[in-house]
């Protein structure tokens, strides 16, 4: 179980936290990278490929920061009850768009009876024995339209909080998330 401290965020929480927005960026960037490449050639499937690792990276790395918070300590950070209460559900949304968006990708690539592969060092089994487009297009569409701007909505809610929080309450709070205590 969670446990609080009152200095910063495990290393791991920390470096997790650092690298999921990394992985989110070159995700993003790989998918608008291939949309410089004509459909059905080479270096379009390459960025597809690295779209989908990244993806998969987010989703093993979410899953794994989830059960490592059950035993990390988290810092006392003083706040107003309405304030905790919109940050837990930032968070529990964050969570959930982390989880869901990868999940939709896995889901719209196994209807459509294509490979989810980990920069080929292996793949998801395929679960789904038979095509079905409106399926597959229906979780695409999820992973694009709703999970997409849900997550730069809520990041940058995530992200105005922090900055209140370092900027308005002065509790250096960025700094706890990075290197120090104080």
């Amino acid at each position: 179980m969670t446990t609080e401290n009152n200095g910063q965020w495990d290393v791991f929480i920390r470096v997790c936290h650092w690298l999921t927005l990394a992985l989110i960026i070159a995700a993003w960037w790989s998918v608008e990278a291939r949309e410089d490449f004509p459909k059905g050639s080479d270096e379009r499937a390459m960025w597809m490929a690295r779209h989908v690792t990244l993806g998969l990276s987010i989703w093993f790395l979410t899953l794994f920061r989830l059960g490592w918070r059950i035993f990390a300590t988290t810092p006392v950070v003083v706040m107003p009850d309405w304030q905790r209460w919109v940050a837990r559900l930032v968070q529990a949304g964050l969570y959930l768009v982390l989880l869901g968006m990868p999940l939709s990708m896995i889901l719209a690539r196994q209807f459509a009876m294509r490979e989810a592969s980990f920069g080929g060092l292996f793949s998801l089994p395929q679960l789904v024995n038979e095509k079905n487009v409106e399926l597959a297009e229906w979780f695409g569409d999820l992973h694009e339209d709703v999970f997409w701007p849900a997550l730069l909505i809520l990041a940058g809610v995530h992200a105005a909080g922090a900055l209140h929080h370092q900027f308005i309450m002065k509790d250096n709070l960025l700094g706890r998330m990075f290197w120090s205590k104080r």
